[in-house]
């Protein structure tokens, strides 16, 4: 029904259930919208599909009154990075403005703005609502009726919006990921522009696409400080730690954990699970830090990171044995300060 065009979702945080449950719920459809697939069924099951019309494409557009970021925070996860690729946080509104326009026009008074943006946005709703579908319509004719040069053009204006935001080598992936989706949407825009469907003039379309990108990393900066207080906190635990379990055998209630060397200048740790618990007890430490060792592919799990958003770590214990005594559930990792 969505496919091939914006997939709305009204008030996610709303879902029924706990407010700390709501946020895995949303992160597991986030991974399922993204995979593009319908679920795979038997072939004899009423409600198979074959694999050509299982698939989809589409923009999630959902609103909440509290971010994802804070969701998450509720819940006591982190957010990874493969699920902000996926679907970022734009706060509205900006600023302190109280309504989606933050800008006050030359005309409007000070005092008489508060009042006038809120007249504005009845208007901007009842005008939805009364002409829902009309845009869309006149603009994938638009789109069919060129289609040899869309495309073309949409490269060259996705191209326009990266270099209007610059160099963000110094991001993480999966905000230059993220970036790339902002310049689709921009590009989408100004195709639109073209097909005469909104009055918009392109610099405005250009500032405000770019203002909501700077304004998810503002706001994905804020859900950081589980990640750096878990790395601070794990870089101090690891100092001075031996490289064998202490004489006398293992006593997981005494040992924290050893470390060694290996090919090279590397330094392998081999850490137990309770203690990094215990070090890492914050709500979303452990699980940022786990997630961190893994991205930076430092960590040596027992099997890949699961991409359906569960919260369990135990994709990244192993049961190895201590100095060849009994085996204890630990994480196994490379020392990642040595490189990142």
């Amino acid at each position: 029904m969505f496919n091939d065009l914006i997939y709305p979702g009204n008030e996610l945080g709303l879902m029924r259930g706990p407010k700390k449950e709501a946020y895995h719920r949303i992160r597991n459809l986030l991974y399922s919208f993204s995979e593009g697939g319908d679920t795979a069924r038997h072939s004899q099951s009423s409600y198979s599909s074959s694999s050509s019309t299982g698939k989809w494409r589409g923009i999630f557009l959902p609103n909440s009154e509290h971010s994802f970021n804070s969701l998450a925070e509720i819940a006591g996860v982190e957010r990874d990075a493969g699920e902000y690729a996926r679907c970022i946080d734009v706060p509205i509104p900006s600023g302190k403005s109280r309504t989606v326009f933050d800008r006050r026009p030359s005309s409007v008074g000070v005092g008489e703005y508060p009042v006038w943006a809120r007249k504005e946005l009845i208007k901007l709703r009842e005008a939805c609502a009364q002409h829902s579908g009309y845009a869309i319509e006149a603009y994938v004719k638009f789109l069919i009726e060129n289609r040899e040069t869309v495309e073309t053009k949409v490269r060259a204006y996705m191209q326009t919006f990266d270099q209007h935001l610059g160099d963000l080598s110094h991001l993480d992936g999966a905000f230059i990921h993220a970036a790339k989706n902002c310049s689709l949407i921009y590009a989408g825009g100004r195709m639109a522009i073209e097909a005469a469907v909104v009055p918009w003039q392109p610099e405005r379309l250009l500032s405000a696409i770019s203002q909501c990108f700077e304004a998810t990393l503002q706001e994905s900066q804020k859900s950081e400080t589980a990640l750096e207080r878990g790395k601070r906190i794990l870089k101090a635990k690891l100092k001075g730690l031996p490289s064998k379990p202490a004489e006398g055998g293992v006593d997981v209630a005494r040992d924290v954990g050893f470390c060694g060397k290996l090919e090279g200048d590397e330094v392998g740790y081999t850490i137990s699970c309770a203690v990094m618990k215990k070090w890492l007890f914050r709500p979303g430490q452990l699980q940022a830090v786990i997630f961190w060792l893994d991205h930076v592919k430092c960590l040596r799990p027992s099997k890949p990171k699961p991409i359906d958003g569960s919260r369990s770590l135990l994709w990244a214990m192993k049961t190895p044995r201590w100095q060849g005594a009994k085996k204890v559930k630990s994480y196994c990792f490379v020392d990642p300060f040595t490189k990142h």
